[in-house]
């Protein structure tokens, strides 16, 4: 392996292997080796000895700080729950002392988030999106909180079911939701299939002939005006159904668009 003296001393603002050097904080280390404080990528800030980012950028390398979690793609427009982000700023974070005692400021990058009930803005750091430990700007909380109070008097039936199954998965995929247990409405018989629907199995528990919730425009998601109950046969059409089965999908589809479009 090449030693340390055949490898180009860093200078400051120096981009290696990931991350910048800042400033030599020990003139000598361990084996005569010079230490750097270096900024990651990420945002981190950390102390290493030079010769191992030097060492790594001639392999060809990243050695990023030991934050792995930091460290997974993310970026603006991408989804988590009910925030995209918009965008990123590094904020500083903490006063830090190093090991010989000296403070110093540290910087973290958080993500500018958007969240879907309001377009209100928050800052949030990237782990606690991937780990879905925040989910919106706290109109989530707010929410389920009032959820718990509120007396639709239609906990115990097939509607309530279906609204609440829709509602994790909203939850769940980041899909957008703003419907209520009353805009569910269950037909005797299912308006693509002309099938009779049957509520009496549980949630969970599908047949053919189940209620089912449709998005007739997937991507609005589940919100007022875009959702149907439909059966589960029809939902699920698409992926196995027959020629004359799909003739019917499109038939009603055809007439489902043109009484929205005359609606709006």
């Amino acid at each position: 392996m090449a030693s340390f003296n055949r490898i180009s001393p860093p200078k400051k603002g120096e981009q290696v292997a990931g991350c910048e050097f800042i400033e030599q904080f020990l003139e000598k280390g361990d084996h005569g080796q010079t230490f750097w404080r270096l900024k990651c990528e990420c945002g981190f800030v950390f102390e290493r000895r030079a010769a191992e980012q030097k060492n790594a950028h001639k392999k060809g390398q990243k050695k990023l700080c030991r934050n792995t979690h930091l460290h997974r793609d993310i970026k603006v427009g991408q989804r988590f729950n009910r925030l995209t982000i918009v965008d990123f700023v590094k904020k500083e974070e903490r006063e830090r002392l190093d090991k010989k005692g000296k403070p110093y400021v540290e910087n973290r990058v958080y993500a500018i988030c958007e969240c879907s009930c309001d377009k209100k803005r928050i800052h949030v750091l990237p782990e606690l999106l991937r780990k879905g430990d925040v989910q919106s700007c706290g109109c989530y909380q707010k929410e389920s909180v009032g959820n718990r109070f509120r007396t639709h008097g239609k906990t115990n039936t097939r509607e309530f079911d279906l609204w609440a199954a829709a509602k994790e998965r909203a939850d769940k995929y980041g899909i957008d939701f703003n419907i209520d247990v009353e805009d569910i409405v269950i037909p005797e018989v299912c308006p693509v299939l002309g099938i009779p629907i049957n509520i009496s199995l549980g949630r969970g528990r599908r047949q053919p002939d189940s209620p089912s919730l449709d998005k007739f425009y997937p991507e609005k998601g589940y919100v007022k005006g875009n959702i149907q109950v439909i059966s589960w046969r029809a939902n699920r059409i698409k992926s196995d159904g027959t020629p004359d089965e799909w003739i019917k999908i499109a038939k009603w589809c055809q007439e489902e668009d043109i009484k929205n479009k005359l609606c709006q």
